[in-house]
């Protein structure tokens, strides 16, 4: 990793206690924690080399279930992590949520879609109700990390209206770190 570590404001907001809601719901989309129900698709997605080019490579079938054990298990240890995102029918489409390993800078809100999913809205659908969802529990400090190439991930994060800050390297290779308006939502 090489970004600054980050101090005074920033610090206290991305060190800030978080618990996230099991399930989250947004248009289109119902974000629940991973199930075994899950894994065939998501192995199918984490096996895709495109899908995958920007997140560490694809995975064979026991590499990424060893990925949706480590998600699972973020939730006990941090009480957030990444949801299982389904569409309107139930069917898994991708994940979303707060990445947050041992050796990452910060929490990063992250997003990953099926590639038969792709274009239809669901990674702009999925971010905006984790990232609503985790404003609504206090979070004051969201990021996400999105290699210069990645346009895909781009124009999401445009549609976010997520702002870069500064460059670094993840062990993926360069990433820009974008900073999510966390504004506290007002209440009607």
């Amino acid at each position: 990793m090489s970004f600054a570590p980050l101090t005074g404001d920033a610090l206290a907001a991305a060190s800030a206690p978080l618990t996230m809601p099991p399930e989250v719901e947004g248009e289109g989309v119902h974000l629940t924690q991973f199930r075994e129900r899950h894994f065939d698709r998501l192995a199918q997605m984490h096996g895709d080399p495109a899908t995958m080019r920007f997140m560490g490579g694809h995975m064979e079938r026991d590499e990424a279930w060893r990925g949706m054990a480590r998600m699972v298990g973020q939730w006990e240890l941090r009480g957030y992590g990444i949801y299982a995102v389904e569409d309107d029918n139930g069917v898994f489409v991708g994940r979303c949520g707060i990445f947050h390993p041992l050796d990452w800078p910060e929490r990063e809100l992250g997003y990953c879609i099926h590639p038969d999913a792709r274009g239809k809205g669901y990674a702009t659908a999925a971010a905006l109700a984790v990232r609503d969802a985790a404003r609504g529990e206090g979070l004051r400090r969201l990021i996400s990390l999105i290699n210069p190439q990645n346009t895909a991930s781009l124009r999401v994060a445009e549609r976010l209206g997520t702002q870069p800050a500064d460059a670094g390297h993840v062990p993926d290779g360069p990433v820009v770190r974008h900073l999510h308006d966390m504004t506290p939502l007002t209440r009607h």
